[in-house]
């Protein structure tokens, strides 16, 4: 059956088939309007799929997102443990924390110590106290009695000690002998004691009927001349007590001849006796007008006095042939025990400098006295000055006018001198000498010929007996000093 859709079209043909062909093509019509738009054809049938496309390249990594939520709780994790003072261990609940503290033994409740084991926790108290002291332990075997030993006196020049002492004998047959010490020397004489209250006088007798006067006698004979006695050892030096108070030794050793050793002092000290002056003064008190010997004036004086067992303290000789004083002396100018710079006589009558063993500035030793053809110190002047005097002939004058004779010690003539007179607090001015071992003064002089204080060239007695020349630091110029007077 044909569909209806196509009639109209077949009617047309038959109508323009049935007309005759015209000789000519007429004009064209004008276009029609366009009809409607007929209903949309039903759906074909689905194509075949097309091939796949290529995978395209990976894309690039987003940014990290938000951090998740705190996941759950772990296990409970194992008991702890606390190692107790005494060595054993404690172990606390799971979990918790404890504090420990220490017992004192003899107290509550723990006699003998312990510890407190409190829980953080709950506050829970636990004590654990240390166990009791065991019994005491069975008492030792008693040793063997000890050997005894033997004692017997030794007489005087006997075969082990020539003073005399004990001869120590052994239980295995050995002796040891230990001797009494040597007899010291005499002490000084000690000061007389005051005089006693005179007694009252005992009541006058009756006198007594005088007796017959009796017959002269004869004259006796003229005895003969008996031989001349020996020649008495000389007397000390005889003295000149000058006006300010000074002594001269008139009769003292004459210039040039050699030191005499007059002796040892009964005092003796380490070698911290505290100055060299002071070691000067202790001589001078028991041995008037001597000095500390140098080591020079020790081997010069040849002296066959027996020594201290202990040797003697002597001073610094300048060189090793100079009588002269060092500029420094022993032991840190006598004041210190624990230097080896030191000068010591020894008993076998050597000297020893600067010993590190005994005898040292450690020692206990008594001071050799000698004394000696030197410079002889006057004293220090009232008049204080600066280094600015106004020149060496004004400090020379200085010294004349307080002790008469005498003008202005230099370095050199400050040491020979060897002065028990304390100097005075500030230190004194000196002049130079010509050279360390002259007592020649020095073509210039301190200060600038004493009329400076700008300077540092000059020469100071320092208070502990020793010499400063050039110093920058004070004494110098610009101090006010006394001045130190010699003749």
């Amino acid at each position: 059956m044909r569909s209806m859709k196509h009639l109209p079209l077949f009617a047309a043909l038959l109508v323009l088939a049935g007309c005759p062909s015209p000789s000519t093509t007429g004009p064209e019509g004008p276009k029609g309007e366009t009809g409607a738009q007929g209903p949309q054809g039903l759906q074909g049938p689905k194509g075949d799929p097309g091939t796949p496309g290529m995978t395209g390249a990976p894309g690039m990594n987003g940014a990290a997102g938000a951090q998740g939520p705190a996941g759950p709780q772990g296990l409970q994790g194992a008991a702890g443990s606390v190692l107790v003072l005494d060595g054993g261990v404690v172990v606390g609940p799971p979990g918790s924390s404890v504090l420990v503290t220490p017992i004192s033994a003899g107290g509550q409740p723990c006699a003998t110590g312990g510890v407190r084991i409190t829980q953080l926790s709950d506050a829970g108290i636990t004590t654990l106290c240390n166990g009791d002291v065991g019994p005491a332990g069975p008492a030792g075997p008693v040793g063997a009695n000890g050997a005894s030993v033997t004692t017997t006196t030794l007489s005087v020049l006997s075969a082990q000690c020539a003073t005399g002492g004990l001869l120590i004998g052994f239980p295995d047959g050995g002796s040891a002998a230990v001797c009494n010490g040597a007899i010291g020397n005499t002490g000084p004489q000690g000061a007389m004691g005051a005089t006693g209250p005179q007694g009252n006088p005992g009541p006058q007798g009756v006198p007594g009927a005088q007796g017959l006067q009796g017959n002269a006698g004869p004259q006796g004979l003229v005895g003969n001349t008996g031989p001349q006695g020996p020649t008495g050892p000389q007397g000390p030096a005889g003295a000149v007590l000058y006006v300010d108070g000074g002594v001269l030794l008139a009769n003292g050793p004459p210039s040039g001849t050699r030191p005499v050793l007059v002796g040892y002092t009964s005092f003796t000290s380490t070698g911290n006796i505290g100055s060299r002056t002071i070691a000067n003064q202790r001589c001078d008190a028991e041995f008037p007008g001597s000095r500390l010997c140098t080591s020079v004036d020790f081997r010069l004086a040849r002296s066959n006095q027996t020594l201290p067992s202990t040797g003697a303290w002597l001073d610094f000789s300048y060189s090793t042939t100079s009588p002269d004083p060092d500029v420094t002396s022993g032991c840190n100018n006598f004041t210190s025990t624990l230097t080896y710079n030191v000068s010591v006589a020894l008993p076998n009558g050597t000297v020893a400098n600067n010993t590190s063993t005994a005898p040292n500035c450690a020692s206990t030793l008594p001071l050799a006295c000698c004394t000696t053809p030197v410079v002889r110190m006057r004293g220090y002047t009232a008049f204080t000055t600066t280094g600015n005097i106004g020149s060496r002939t004004v400090a020379n004058q200085k010294c004349h006018a307080e002790f008469p004779g005498s003008h202005l010690c230099n370095s050199v003539e400050f040491r020979l001198a060897r002065s028990a007179v304390t100097l005075p607090s500030t230190g004194a001015f000196l002049d130079f000498a010509y050279s360390t071992t002259s007592t020649d003064p020095d073509v210039t002089s301190g200060c600038n010929n004493f009329t400076s204080t700008l300077t540092y060239n000059v020469s100071v007695a320092l208070p502990n007996g020793t010499v400063a020349n050039n110093t920058s630091t004070a004494p110098n110029c610009a101090s006010t000093l006394p001045l130190a007077c010699c003749d």
